[in-house]
């Protein structure tokens, strides 16, 4: 291929190309958007519309873990999706303004792009465009624009950070004295602004504030102050006032995380985390690469999200730095740009990567760091020696169709995809949910407090059975017991249950299952007035009790959910053999819990009755351990059959060491 383009290559592009290369990055997102279909993920029945209604409602610190922890979790970032469902608009128009919204990050990839690889010529420009395109295939991108979650609000203000740095770097001066700081504190707002919307930003905005220390050289201490403190003028901008909330409220300002620290009343003295994703081995760690491009792997998300980019980024690196010893480095290559711009721009990308691995490993939270990988991969193509163009070309262009390849045929691109309805939530539900407000308690770890948005604007919400399980005897249930009193509300549950394979019925054992759990805390359902709320019902056999056998086979079904909402009352009081026999249940358990601090934890996990089990689900490790015909057994969910039996019926133990923990940091199709 000639190289015709050298003969402009001093030309920049003109605002015309920024233009045009931004609507269609919009475009782009908003097709994605209606192609991937309406997302209806657990996180958001479970707590994304309910965070933002309740901060619009004031709801807080009044109604208690309405959605387990993450009800507490900074509503701003909720805000948009909330406003563009509250118009009740339909449900595509309500996902292309957000989607629109968040394109608004492909925007400053574009001119984070251009400042890496100046557009002075036709390949130039083209490897801009593509590199900003690379960086859109980002998996956790492509399945979360358009939809409710917060990631991509929060990588807006971050990468607004990064270029905010690199517009400040192109005047800066190490050995001058004199400098203008106004960009360098912009940069410390937007990304303490990213930090108070959500905590999980403070990785990238911590790497990229010692990264531009490390740039300024012997100026560094004057950028760190001051990047520290407009920083956190930003973090109290959009985190201060919801932390003091918390603070006055519950004497932990990022309630209920880290109160192991804080030592909340309100919550375990444990900082629950999730490792699911991290990896638990250096090995592990740099394996990474090959497992985030591994289809049978799934190291940093739930479904599939196949990124075959930070492989071939690696490789290109390889290839360009032995292909520069061995080859003289001609015109092309040096392409203007601010040395100082590629230093920050890579220096942040080194220390966040492994940085961003140590502290989680889920690429929900790395959207800032990973969309940088294709203007990175645009930079490392042009410097490729040698005069052809076809070399830079073959290096973006065989990646970004392999990527954007496999984004259209395997990756999940949503959580729960659903088809367009005219309302978001094509909800059937009876008028007297809708009318009659009650304080209703959800039975499971989706908590469903999200319904808030459809059921009567006065109701009130607990999630008893969930993440936190509660104490019945504990400060929260005792206060929620207190306030349910003053409300004057009746009892509701909010139960997800079961349908038998497609005949539509609703096995009635479903009723069972709430009464036990009920049971633990002195409550039963009236089953004369149980009601059904319907997700995405139509076209669907019309539903009916059943009775049910063991032989029956029935399901969580896709793409409908059923929710039962039963009218609860006061239970009569519990046999005392049975309260016995849960005692020396729970006994059992917390030996293992004591004993095995690794496996079970949080240690103050709450027991849950079921008709035929009692069990306990530990959050931060994911486990379950339960009692079934006299046996205790732990099993980790979604491992494929990694069940260990820890006592027979006798109680006698058949472990004498704790119980091995499974590989994290994957979750292999079996």
């Amino acid at each position: 291929m000639s190289t015709k383009h050298d003969a402009n290559a001093n030309t920049p592009a003109g605002p015309g190309f920024h233009l045009a290369c931004c609507l269609t990055y919009t475009l782009l997102c908003l097709g994605s958007s209606l192609w991937a279909g309406r997302d209806q993920s657990w996180d958001q029945l479970n707590y994304h519309l309910y965070v933002a209604q309740a901060w619009w409602q004031n709801r807080l610190p009044e109604e208690l873990f309405a959605a387990s922890s993450q009800g507490y979790l900074n509503p701003l970032a909720h805000l948009p999706f909330f406003a563009a469902y509250s118009t009740g608009w339909h449900s595509i128009l309500i996902t292309v303004t957000v989607a629109a919204l968040h394109s608004i990050n492909l925007w400053l990839l574009h001119f984070i792009a251009v400042e890496l690889t100046p557009p002075t010529n036709r390949l130039r420009r083209l490897m801009v465009f593509c590199g900003v395109l690379l960086g859109g295939l980002t998996p956790a991108f492509l399945i979360e624009v358009g939809s409710s979650f917060t990631d991509v609000i929060v990588s807006i203000p971050s990468l607004g950070a990064l270029l905010s740095l690199l517009y400040w770097l192109r005047d800066f001066n190490p050995r001058s004295s004199r400098h203008t700081w106004r960009l360098l504190y912009l940069a410390g707002l937007l990304a303490g602004v990213s930090m108070g919307l959500k905590p999980s930003a403070l990785v990238f905005c911590g790497a990229l504030a010692l990264a531009a220390t490390l740039v300024a050289g012997s100026r560094g201490w004057s950028v760190l102050w001051r990047t520290a403190a407009s920083g956190f003028a930003g973090l109290a901008i959009t985190g201060g006032p919801h932390a003091f909330m918390l603070w006055k409220n519950f004497g932990n300002p990022v309630f209920p995380l880290f109160n192991s620290l804080f030592a909340s009343p309100w919550f375990p003295a444990e900082s629950v985390v999730s490792d699911r994703f991290r990896p638990e081995s250096l090995m592990v760690a740099l394996r990474y690469p090959l497992d985030l491009a591994n289809a049978f792997q799934r190291p940093g998300f739930e479904g599939i999200a196949v990124d075959i980019r930070p492989l071939w980024l690696i490789g290109a690196l390889l290839l360009v730095t032995v292909l520069s010893r061995f080859r003289k480095k001609e015109g092309r290559t040096q392409h203007g740009a601010n040395p100082a711009a590629v230093k920050l721009f890579w220096l942040t990308l080194l220390i966040f990567m492994p940085a961003w691995l140590y502290t989680s490993g889920n690429t929900r939270y790395a959207i800032q760091g990973l969309l940088l990988l294709g203007p990175g991969l645009a930079w490392t193509a042009l410097r490729i020696p040698g005069r052809s163009d076809i070399w830079p070309l073959l290096v973006i262009l065989l990646p970004l169709t392999a990527q954007g390849t496999v984004s259209l045929t395997l990756n999940a691109v949503r959580h729960e995809k659903r088809d367009w309805t005219e309302s978001w939530f094509d909800l059937e539900m009876p008028d007297k949910l809708r009318t009659q407000p009650a304080y209703y308690i959800s039975l499971q770890l989706q908590s469903f407090s999200s319904l808030s948005a459809e059921l009567a604007p006065a109701s009130r919400f607990i999630n008893v059975i969930g993440q936190n399980t509660l104490n019945p005897a504990g400060l929260v249930w005792t206060t929620v017991r207190q306030r349910h009193q003053h409300s004057g509300l009746p009892w509701r549950t909010l139960y997800l249950v079961p349908i038998l394979a497609e005949s539509g019925g609703v096995p009635l054992s479903s009723l069972d299952v709430q009464d036990a759990l009920l049971s633990e805390y002195g409550l039963q359902t009236q089953r004369n007035d149980c009601q059904w709320l319907v997700l995405d019902g139509k076209g669907r056999p019309p539903l009916h009790w059943q009775q049910t056998t063991p032989s029956d086979t029935y399901t969580l079904e896709m793409p409908r959910s059923v929710i039962i909402s039963c009218a609860v009352t006061d239970a009569p009081p519990m046999p005392a053999e049975e309260a016995a026999r849960r005692k020396n249940i729970d006994e059992r358990m917390a030996w293992w819990t004591r004993h095995c601090p690794a496996y079970f934890a949080p240690a103050e996990a709450w027991s849950e009755q079921m008709p035929r089990q009692r069990r306990r689900f530990f959050a931060s490790t994911e486990t379950l351990l339960l009692e079934s015909g006299g046996q205790l057994i732990t099993a980790k969910p979604g491992v494929g059959g990694n069940v260990t039996v820890l006592e027979d019926a006798q109680q006698r133990h058949l472990q004498e060491n704790c119980p091995e923990m499974p590989p994290r940091g994957r979750t292999q199709i079996p």
